[in-house]
C-alpha cells in the first residue's frame, strides 16, 4: 500500500487512530500513543528492520492525518524506547525492532546479580495499581478495544513462541495512556530499557508468560467494567508474580553459572 505521497514504502495496513471522544476531540497524547502502537505493530510485523529508515516527519503526517507535534511525541516516545534513533541529514532510523532487545543476555545477567531489578518493581508495585485503577475510571471504549487487540498480538506471538515482550510493554503502556496522565507515559518511557531487560530476565520461566497472559485478561476484564479497586488488586497481584518469576530467573542464572563453572568430568579408561 502507498502513502498519500505516492512513495513505494511498506506501510502496510492502515489503523484507525481512536476516535474522539463524545463531547470533546482527541487529545494530542491520545494521538501520539496510537502512532506509538502502530509503529512498533510496523516492527513485530517485520516490515521494518535494523537499519532501516522510517518515513519522514512529513509522510507520518499525512498518512495518520495528524499534526507534526503528535509525529513528533511519538518518535520522541520511540526513541525514548532506545527502538529509533533520529539525526540531521539522515532522518529517522530503526536501531532495533523490539524493545525487549535493548539490552543483551550479558547485561540482563549482570542485572539479576544486583539490586536494580528489584528495586524497579518494587516500584511497579508501587505505582502501576494506582495507575490500573485510574484507567478503569477514565478508559474509553476505544481504550479498551486497543488494550484487547494488543493481548490477542501477546497470545498469538505466546503461542507461535514468538517474543511477547514488545506486547507485553505496549500493553501496560495503554493502561497508563488511558489515565489521561501524561506523567504515567513518561515514567514508564523513561523506564522502557530496565522494563525490557526485565521482561528478557523472566522470560527464563516458561510459566511466567503464560501467567501474564491470564493476569493481562483479568486486568482488562476489570478495566472494562470500570472496577478501579479490582484493577488495582490484579495489578498488584500481577507484579507479585513477575517478582517472584525474577526471583526464579535469578536462581536459575545462578545454577547455570555454577553448572559452567564446574570442570569437565575427565573419562577413564574402560581397561
Amino acid at each position: 500500500m502507498s502513502n498519500a505521497a505516492g512513495s513505494s514504502r511498506n506501510w502496510g495496513t492502515i489503523v484507525a487512530l481512536p476516535r474522539p471522544k463524545s463531547g470533546g476531540g482527541l487529545n494530542r497524547q491520545s494521538l501520539s500513543q496510537a502512532i506509538v502502537e502502530e509503529v512498533l505493530r510496523w516492527f513485530a510485523e517485520g516490515r521494518y528492520s535494523a537499519g532501516d529508515i522510517l518515513p519522514t516527519e512529513r509522510e507520518l503526517m499525512s498518512h495518520f492525518g495528524v499534526s507534526r507535534n503528535s509525529v513528533r511525541e511519538a518518535m520522541q516516545a520511540l526513541v525514548s524506547m532506545q527502538v529509533i534513533d533520529v539525526g540531521p541529514g539522515r532522518g529517522t532510523r530503526v536501531v532495533r525492532t523490539s524493545p525487549a532487545s535493548v539490552l543483551s543476555s550479558d547485561v540482563v545477567s549482570a542485572l539479576l546479580h544486583t539490586n536494580t531489578l528489584d528495586e524497579l518493581y518494587e516500584f511497579r508495585l508501587l505505582l502501576e495499581p494506582g495507575i490500573a485503577a485510574r484507567a478503569a475510571e477514565n478508559a474509553t471504549a476505544e481504550d479498551i478495544e486497543a488494550m484487547s487487540a494488543v493481548l490477542d498480538d501477546y497470545e498469538a506471538a505466546m503461542n507461535s513462541n514468538q517474543p511477547v515482550a514488545p506486547h507485553d510493554l505496549a500493553f501496560h503502556r495503554l493502561i497508563a495512556g488511558a489515565t489521561g496522565n501524561s506523567i504515567y507515559l513518561k515514567v514508564l518511557d523513561a523506564l522502557s530499557g530496565l522494563l525490557a531487560s526485565a521482561r528478557k530476565a523472566t522470560d527464563l520461566i516458561p510459566t511466567a508468560v503464560n501467567s501474564a497472559a491470564v493476569d493481562h485478561r483479568r486486568i482488562l476484564e476489570a478495566l472494562s467494567a470500570g472496577d478501579g479497586e479490582n484493577a488495582s488488586r490484579i495489578m498488584g497481584e500481577h507484579v507479585r508474580s513477575a517478582i517472584s518469576a525474577l526471583k526464579d530467573a535469578r536462581q536459575l542464572t545462578l545454577l547455570q553459572e555454577a553448572t559452567d563453572a564446574r570442570p569437565p568430568t575427565e573419562e577413564k579408561d574402560v581397561p
